[in-house]
């Protein structure tokens, strides 16, 4: 198959986790990146932060770290507390203080993952996709267990990730929402759904 029918072949399976959603699902997938930023304002409110610092910083320290966890981190750094983080790489850490002592965002962070994590939350790119390897499963119809929140899943390539970002925007446009809106709710809906025995599609 070419690299355009494999896309399509992704963005339909997409669409079927999608189109299983409920109502429920539907409704938590969609506000949880404007959801998240509701979060980071609050934060910065009581902080004298910015929301962009927060939200890199949060960013920055998310790889491996059960989501529920990362605002109180956060926060903690904002107020420039010494606290031990679980993430992958202290490098991390460095970074997450980087952009709460000023720095850009864009200009610490990097892998397409985490970049695309800023900017979902922030909203400021309607193309950007979060992708996993949850995200890479769903595209792919491979059911298994969602492993924890802090979990990535499967390593993604960066063939791997660019061609199924394409395939979430694909999905998205045909249903006439945001990308990171498909990402998100077909991700809850696969975490409600999903077990060794369960397929979604063909």
């Amino acid at each position: 198959m070419t690299n355009d029918q494999l896309t399509r072949l992704a963005a339909v399976n997409i669409l079927r986790v999608y189109h299983a959603a409920n109502d429920v699902e539907r409704e938590e997938g969609a506000n949880w990146y404007p959801g998240a930023l509701r979060l980071f304002q609050e934060i910065g409110a009581q902080a004298g932060r910015s929301v962009e610092m927060l939200v890199g910083a949060a960013a920055a320290i998310s790889p491996g770290v059960t989501w529920s966890l990362v605002p109180g981190y956060v926060a903690r750094l904002a107020r420039r507390e010494r606290v031990s983080i679980p993430t992958y790489s202290k490098l991390n850490v460095q970074k997450a203080r980087k952009i709460l002592r000023g720095a850009a965002p864009l200009d610490v962070l990097s892998g397409p993952k985490v970049i695309a994590f800023y900017l979902c939350i922030m909203g400021l790119d309607p193309n950007a996709v979060c992708v996993d390897g949850h995200a890479v499963r769903i595209a792919r119809n491979e059911p298994g267990v969602i492993r924890g929140e802090g979990s990535q899943g499967a390593r993604v390539t960066p063939r791997q990730y660019e061609q199924t970002a394409c395939a979430y925007r694909l999905a998205a446009g045909a249903e006439g929402v945001e990308a990171r809106a498909m990402q998100a709710i077909t991700w809850v809906t696969w975490r409600g759904k999903s077990s060794p025995n369960l397929q979604l599609g063909v």
